[in-house]
């Protein structure tokens, strides 16, 4: 009876809890898509509040959020303090015009902003389409376009469009990848990235990191007291600004500075480039620039080369490029250069063992990126046993006994060996003992393995019978 009774209870609470899990689980679901406000704007993630009176929508630390629509005049604000906040504006738009930020950074906040398709954020005057104040800090991310904008028609004293009020110390601002654009009317100094401009009494500081992306802003740094304002970069990122003014000796990347274009340090481009008719790209002393595989770079204008340019994508040089003081190391001809273009050529070593042939049989050269196909043949009673490219197995990948090596990057070695087939007659044995030998087992005659296995067959049938009689005997007791 206990038995059944704890049966029982246990079958009652495992229903009941069936019956709880959608009551517990009906609130769990917070990426819910809402309006924002009475707007046609949407937002979806967690840790956020939309305060309709005062048009806001307040993020805390380790929020998620994706907005998308047009949001009007609510501004985004990230709570003092609050940390590892992630945005997401996907083809969103808001303009809060008077002395309201559009995306504002409280005291101690981190952010990082992802960018997916068309977006739009305007300030009015004073204010900042992302203010970055001191102690705060905004990573810019993803593939797609920011257009920041502050129309300062009321005012004469003027913010930076992404980063601090007027001209005070301003936050770390980090662009890793996008398409950023900075646009500044009214009244004032125009002000791009970094800080804007007012009396002169601050001390000024301020990092700005641009590893990738293309950044087009009026200003970059500041106007005033620039000296503790720093750019740094690792080496991707295109700036087109019509003034630069900060201390830029730790920056990897292409500054344009008006017409006037700069590579500096160890620069890769990872996405396009043009060069207009008219500008002028100088790659310093010491520099280098690379171009790989997936971009393309189309020089209108000129180039003057004191570096090093590495070419292994699409470089199609419509201009001229003076290079006579630096090197040129590309994976296809160039023209229109004044100085050598060293041809990128790779080594391929062949090493073949006995037992059959490759063609080419011999050591040779192939340009970066070409494809070759080896033929493999094993002399007669032959095989392949194997090849090896590189340390890197390349057996089965031979059809027909050809080998194809795509996309050849690096110099290359390819080790063949082959094997002797087994020997067919070797393999016909007599049942003579003398010819098998006396290291052989001999196998026994047809009729013992059939009295063996007839033997086991009728033991294991007895052993059956007996557990079955003894079991029987025993649930009878």
């Amino acid at each position: 009876m206990k038995v059944k009774n704890i049966f029982k209870t246990t079958l009652i609470l495992f229903i009941l809890g069936l019956l709880l899990v959608p009551k517990i689980n009906i609130n769990a679901d917070t990426n819910d898509v809402k309006s924002v406000g009475d707007t046609t704007a949407t937002i979806s993630g967690t840790n956020y509040e939309i305060n309709e009176k005062d048009k806001q929508i307040i993020l805390t630390s380790d929020a998620i959020v994706e907005l998308t629509g047009d949001a009007g005049n609510y501004k985004i604000i990230i709570e003092e303090n609050a940390k590892d906040v992630s945005i997401t504006l996907n083809n969103y738009t808001a303009i809060t015009g008077g002395w309201a930020n559009t995306i504002e950074l409280c005291n101690g906040s981190s952010a990082t902003v992802t960018l997916v398709g068309e977006n739009t954020l305007q300030a009015g005057q004073e204010a900042s389409a992302i203010r970055v104040p001191e102690n705060t800090s905004l990573v810019i991310d993803g593939e797609g376009t920011l257009k920041a904008k502050v129309d300062n028609a009321g005012s004469i004293a003027s913010s930076a469009v992404i980063g601090s009020q007027y001209n005070h110390p301003f936050g770390d601002i980090t662009i890793n990848n996008g398409n950023i654009y900075t646009y500044y009317t009214g009244n004032g100094q125009t002000t791009g990235i970094g800080a804007g401009v007012w009396h002169d009494s601050v001390e000024m500081s301020g990092t700005i990191t641009l590893n990738g992306g293309n950044i087009n802003t009026d200003v970059l740094g500041s106007l005033i007291n620039s000296d503790k304002v720093y750019l740094e970069g690792n080496g991707s990122a295109v700036v087109y600004a019509d003034n630069i003014v900060l201390n830029d000796d730790e920056f990897n990347g292409i500054i344009f500075n008006g017409n006037n274009g700069i590579v500096k340090g160890n620069a890769t481009l990872n996405q396009d480039l043009d060069i207009p008719d008219g500008t002028v790209l100088t790659v310093e002393e010491d520099a280098s620039l690379t171009i790989p595989s997936n971009v393309t770079m189309i020089n209108n204008g000129n180039i003057v080369n004191n570096g090093t340019i590495n070419n292994t994508g699409n470089f199609k040089n419509n201009g001229e490029i003076e290079s006579t003081d630096g090197n040129i190391i590309s994976s296809t001809e160039i023209e229109n250069v004044n100085g050598e273009v060293k041809i990128i050529l790779y080594n391929i070593t062949i090493k073949v063992g006995t037992g059959g042939s490759i063609d080419p049989s011999i050591d040779f050269t192939v340009r970066y990126g070409e494809n070759k196909t080896f033929n493999i043949l094993p002399d007669k009673g032959y095989k392949i046993k194997s090849v090896i490219v590189n340390d890197m197995d390349k057996t089965d990948e031979i059809i027909n006994n050809e080998l194809t090596l795509l996309n050849i990057i690096e110099d290359t070695t390819i080790n063949v060996e082959f094997e002797k087939l087994p020997d067919v007659s070797s393999k016909i044995y007599s049942i003579d003992s003398d010819i098998i030998g006396s290291d052989t087992i001999e196998n026994p005659e047809t009729h013992d393995n059939i009295l063996l296995y007839v033997g086991l067959g009728l033991v294991s049938i007895i052993g059956l019978i007996l557990v079955i009689i003894y079991f029987k005997k025993v649930f009878k007791q």
